[in-house]
């Protein structure tokens, strides 16, 4: 299980693999109070999610041959957990933190890579905490660039950076540094 999260967090990390959430980590960097409130409102959302959708699709969806609509099950399920969790979080802290798109790539990622429900939930809540480790990453990489002179608001600075860290991060993945790939 530890492997699991290790792998779907640092390894096969949802950022750099998948791209989930590449565009929005700037955004989720800027404050800190609100990027703990997302964290918890992600990390909520998408276990209950993922669980749910994955007792839904093993136990009726994949039973019936209708494994077609398990994203349409997924997107319905997640809706309404993250508007349940949405409505609480307005009430007690009084903010927003509306998202969908990185939910649901991580519940769906969660849903067609597990074989079991426990590795679901722990492959799901993986994918969100790579996503949320970078923040402070994307956040010092903003500071550096407004310390330089450039404008903090320069995307392609942030990019090309994270780029570099998923080209340095995965260079042993390259089949000509393999051993096995010249024998």
């Amino acid at each position: 299980m530890l492997l699991t999260v290790l792998f779907y967090t640092f390894l096969s990390s949802a950022v750099f693999i998948y791209g989930i959430g590449l565009s929005r980590l700037t955004f989720y960097s800027q404050s800190p109070r609100l990027y703990l409130i997302k964290l918890f409102k992600f990390l909520c959302s998408v276990s209950a999610s993922s669980s749910l959708s994955y007792l839904f699709s093993v136990n009726l969806l994949t039973k019936e041959q209708l494994t077609d609509m398990i994203p349409f099950v997924t997107v319905l399920i997640l809706i309404s957990v993250s508007s349940f969790i949405e409505t609480i979080l307005r009430l007690s802290a009084k903010t927003s933190t509306a998202e969908f798109a990185i939910s649901f790539l991580c519940v769906l990622l969660a849903l067609y890579e597990s074989t079991s429900l426990s590795e679901c939930v722990l492959i799901s809540v993986a994918c969100m905490l790579s996503i949320f480790i970078l923040v402070p990453v994307v956040n010092t990489i903003r500071k550096r660039s407004a310390a330089t002179g450039k404008t903090p608001k320069d995307i392609f600075i942030v990019l090309l950076t994270i780029a570099i860290i998923m080209i340095i991060a995965l260079w042993w993945n390259t089949s000509w540094l393999n051993g096995e790939v010249f024998k």
